[in-house]
């Protein structure tokens, strides 16, 4: 987290004079917080919070938080198995009712007896998703059956509008404050661009022109400081695979395209199912007439698939609505013409091309690729005596180009852990493909690709960047190993190896795939290596991996 913020001064002590009563057990408004993508709002009340528990701890107050992104989680049950988890009462990743969850919830809040701030984070994806607000209503009633402790709830939304989906009781208590963080100038982007790239950059290698551009590039669109900072980010990339001595323009502008692909593919596959089957009813159009599609045609070959699907259809006032959505999103083209006597109707054509709609989950039965778990492990230290060994296992949770989270944990070196271990850390993460660096970590630690798929129930992908020598690996598995039949047992299961290019111009990788087909596994792979050859959250796991760990013994 970075030690300022700057040009968030106000938000900060906004948040903090609602939330600085809980250093006296008082009890807290409840909070929102409004913003587009990228204005601060996750960081700001991190921050806040880091603060708070700061002086918790230096004045001896019983003070504990919690930080959960509801569009992860996904459900009710896991927001709530989280929240105990954050108070040391452990429960069953599944198998309990939501009822018993919340008892076990409020019994864990009663015995801690400390104030309790909670973030949810994109909370109306936990609503909209179910159209359910039965979460949000037994939390902000809960305090009314607590004698000791309480929980005070922070949400936050992209949604100005999100309030309107809920339900009077849950709103009265809910949205007691709110905080608003409007996007961010040019002049203000350039301010954290330079400050971070103070912190990243060798002195001289970054011109100040390419900045400024990064910072006007991101103010344009709508301010957003995660944008700005993500084509610095893929500039710099660019300009050292390139051998370049310097981040120029030409390489923020080639960053840009790069940003700017994902940021159209990434708006695709997040489509409700009938705004979906409408963009593939206009494809589907524009593949027999090459031309313009009208209302009322769109609408026919709609109910048709939903017929085919087995959904029931929207009626066709709702339809046009969504097809003004998707006109303002960029997805479709919709312009009003005019028939004279005859009346008026909407022209429809596709926004984007449709090679890419139908890439990028319009049509795949498998989750949005541009969401994707990368895991690696970073260096540990060498042998020297009969000590055990360990050695960081990190999983990094990629949306296209944006790093959304990291988690971590620590596997024996040559043991049998990283299975267990992967499990853990993977608790809670929803259907969405897992990449993994290879079958072996932390020296001979294998990790079984067939269990993780089963845990996930997602596509779960074993990539290397060059053709494994399975016979050297025999060779040291049985020299150095008693249970080395066993190792080799599971690396003989992994089965067919497949060879894929994902970016032209460079070499292939290898993959083994569970839980997929072959294209949809090339799919994957190529739609999340943007950078190098490698899929982006494999790379970006193997760089942290190695830049936050030593090979130094860990104390």
């Amino acid at each position: 987290m970075p030690a300022t913020l700057p040009h968030r001064e106000e938000q900060i002590r906004r948040l903090g004079s609602v939330l600085a009563p809980a250093l006296t057990k008082d009890r807290v408004s409840n909070l929102f917080a409004y913003g587009k993508t990228g204005t601060g709002k996750t960081i700001v009340t991190k921050f806040v919070l880091d603060r708070l528990q700061r002086k918790a701890r230096e004045h001896g107050r019983a003070l504990d938080t919690s930080y959960v992104n509801c569009r992860l989680a996904g459900t009710n049950y896991r927001v709530i198995a989280d929240l105990c988890r954050s108070l040391g009462r452990e429960v069953p990743f599944t198998g309990l009712a939501v009822g018993e969850l919340l008892d076990r919830f409020r019994s864990a809040l009663q015995s801690r007896g400390s104030a309790f701030l909670v973030v949810l984070d994109e909370i109306d994806a936990l609503v909209k998703r179910s159209e359910d607000d039965s979460l949000l209503y037994e939390l902000t009633r809960i305090n009314e059956k607590l004698t000791d402790g309480w929980i005070g709830l922070i949400g936050i939304s992209n949604d100005l509008h999100f309030k309107d989906f809920l339900d009077p009781r849950v709103l009265s208590s809910l949205g007691e404050e709110e905080v608003v963080f409007k996007p961010y100038t040019s002049d203000e982007l350039y301010d954290i661009l330079k400050e971070r790239a103070e912190l990243a950059f060798r002195s001289g290698v970054l011109d100040e022109g390419a900045l400024h551009l990064c910072a006007a590039l991101a103010a344009g669109e709508h301010g957003d400081a995660r944008r700005a900072l993500d084509l610095l980010r893929v500039a710099a990339e660019i300009a050292e695979r390139s051998r370049e001595l310097r981040v120029e323009e030409n390489h923020v502008r080639e960053a840009q395209q790069k940003v700017e692909h994902d940021r159209v593919t990434e708006a695709l596959s997040s489509l409700p199912l009938h705004s979906r089957i409408l963009l593939i009813s206009v494809m589907q159009l524009e593949k027999t007439r090459k031309e313009s599609s009208v209302t009322g045609d769109v609408y026919e070959v709609y109910r048709e698939l939903c017929a085919a699907g087995s959904v029931e259809p929207l009626t066709q006032r709702r339809v046009s609505g969504l097809l003004n959505e998707l006109d303002i999103m960029g997805v479709l083209n919709a312009r009003v013409v005019s028939f004279g006597r005859y009346g008026r109707t909407k022209k429809i054509r596709l926004g984007v091309e449709a090679f890419w709609a139908m890439l990028h989950g319009a049509s795949s039965n498998i989750k949005p690729v541009s969401r994707c778990i990368g895991i690696d492990d970073g260096p540990f230290p060498p042998k020297t005596d009969n000590r055990v060994r360990h050695a960081p296992l990190l999983a990094v949770w990629l949306k296209g180009p944006h790093l959304h989270q990291l988690r971590t944990e620590r596997i024996t070196v040559d043991g049998l852990d990283a299975t267990r271990k992967t499990e853990l850390l993977l608790k809670g993460s929803g259907h969405i493909p897992v990449l993994l660096s290879g079958v072996t970590f932390g020296g001979f630690n294998l990790i079984d690709p067939w269990k993780i798929q089963k845990l996930c129930k997602a596509p779960v992908i074993v990539v290397v960047g060059s053709r494994p020598d399975n016979r050297a690996v025999k060779r040291a598995l049985s020299r150095h190993f008693p249970d080395w039949k066993k190792r080799w047992s599971l690396i003989e299961s992994l089965g067919r190896l497949y060879k894929i290019r994902t970016m032209a111009g460079e070499g292939p990788v290898f993959f083994e795939r569970f839980g997929c087909s072959t294209r949809e596994a090339g799919l994957i792979l190529k739609t999340s290596a943007f950078v190098s050859r490698m899929p982006e959250p494999l790379r970006v796991a193997g760089i942290l991996a190695r830049g936050l760990f030593s090979s130094e013994p860990p104390s």
